[in-house]
Parts: C-alpha cells; sequence; structure tokens
C-alpha cells in the first residue's frame, strides 16, 4: 500500500503540471486544452460530493487537494477556469490558476517525496 499511496500524490502532481502547461499555451494562443477542462469537472464532482473519473478520485487524491486548498479557495479556481474557457478570463484569473496548481502540485510532490498524507 505505502507505493501505491505515494503513486497517488504523484498523479495528483503531474495532473498540476499538465494544467500549468495548459494554461501557459492558452496565453501563448488562446487554445483551450483539456487538462483545464479535466480540472474544472474534477473540482465540481468534488464539490458535489461525487467522485470524479480522472483526477480526484481517491481518498488520497482528494485529502492533497483539501490539505493545499480551502473549500473557498477550490470554488475561486472553478470560478477562474470557468471564466477562462467561456472566454471571460482576465489575466489574472490566468495567473491565479499558476499559483494555486503550483501550490497543490508542490504538496502532492511534497507528500510523494516524503512518503506521508
Amino acid at each position: 500500500m505505502y507505493i501505491r499511496d505515494r503513486v497517488e500524490h504523484l498523479i495528483v502532481s503531474l495532473f498540476c503540471q499538465r494544467v500549468i502547461r495548459a494554461l501557459f499555451r492558452y496565453v501563448e494562443n488562446g487554445e483551450i486544452e483539456s487538462p483545464l477542462k479535466d480540472a474544472l469537472s474534477a473540482l465540481q464532482n468534488v464539490h458535489n460530493g461525487e467522485i470524479p473519473r480522472n483526477i480526484f478520485n481517491t481518498y488520497k487524491q482528494i485529502r492533497v487537494l483539501e490539505d493545499a486548498w480551502s473549500p473557498e479557495e477550490r470554488d475561486m479556481v472553478a470560478q477562474a477556469i470557468m471564466r477562462l474557457l467561456s472566454g471571460a478570463a482576465y489575466e489574472q484569473d490566468v495567473r491565479l490558476l499558476v499559483d494555486k496548481f503550483n501550490i497543490l502540485g508542490n504538496r502532492a510532490r511534497g507528500c510523494f517525496e516524503l512518503g506521508v498524507g
């Protein structure tokens, strides 16, 4: 179980990197990529008490999300992604998303490296 728990953290960290890469591509060419849609879908599922299919679908993954972001921060991130997907995003939305996914990814990576969480 120890290895599996650590892998769950690594999955979250890698997902955060994919989201951040997608945000940079959005800034460069306005292209919306699937990691952004996946992140929004997963956050909405977690908010509704449902188990997402793509990420945050295990106890360890949800736990690292809850440790990294408060419920208010999760709502703020979801709102920023919705604005981005609708074409109404502001520069501060992109900055917020990069910052929040960096924090979450670092938290998950730290749990992976230390074998905690």
